[in-house]
């Protein structure tokens, strides 16, 4: 039940996803990173979520430290960074919306491996997730927020991801699309940081 795979060379982490996502068998997948955790009622509280129409389950997720003990406030203090303190349980009205604010962590996220397969990490980003989710809430369909705490993130110096979305590429690929005028307060509110840090360098 469980299959092993060696990469040759270094593909990198949006590489490295898309290789398994392309050798993925399974109905759904789950990217996260090898020191995060899945809780035990993870898999089933979303899979129960995944309606023909829905293309993405979400949870909230617990921040633990390189030792894995739970960081009770900055838990709380990132879901409301990111505005799922105030997301209603249940499919989004405004998937898109929730994908600008960066309200979908991917980590804690149930996607289907044929979406994934599909559409890819662009792997020209170093947190490619942001951008994934933009373009699959742009094709339709139903994203499900449970606002359960579901998984573990651990945080730690010297991730990957702990440069955050500050990449020029991003910046390039997100500025010239075109949104709906309701939509484009968090388009700007998403990008000005970054355009801020790539103008800086």
């Amino acid at each position: 039940r469980v299959r092993f795979r060696r990469n040759e060379h270094n593909l990198g982490m949006s590489g490295n996803f898309n290789a398994l996502a392309a050798a993925a068998q399974g109905e759904f997948l789950v990217a996260i990173g090898d020191d995060d955790r899945l809780l035990p009622e993870f898999v089933g509280r979303l899979v129960e979520a995944m309606r023909p129409n829905v293309r993405v389950a979400f949870s909230n997720h617990y921040l633990i430290d390189s030792e894995g003990r739970r960081l009770a406030q900055e838990s709380l203090a990132y879901s409301r960074q990111y505005g799922r303190d105030a997301l209603p349980a249940g499919v989004l009205q405004n998937p898109e919306a929730a994908a600008w604010r960066q309200s979908i962590p991917m980590s804690a996220s149930l996607l289907r491996t044929a979406d994934m397969q599909r559409l890819r990490f662009r792997e020209d980003l170093n947190t490619p997730d942001a951008e994934f989710f933009i373009r699959l809430a742009r094709e339709g369909g139903g994203f499900v927020f449970l606002p359960e705490y579901l998984m573990e993130y651990r945080v730690h110096v010297g991730a990957e991801t702990a440069a955050g979305l500050w990449s020029e590429q991003l910046v390039d690929c997100l500025t010239p699309l075109e949104v709906k005028p309701e939509l484009e307060p968090y388009k700007r509110q998403f990008l000005a940081p970054m355009v801020v840090n790539a103008v800086s360098r």
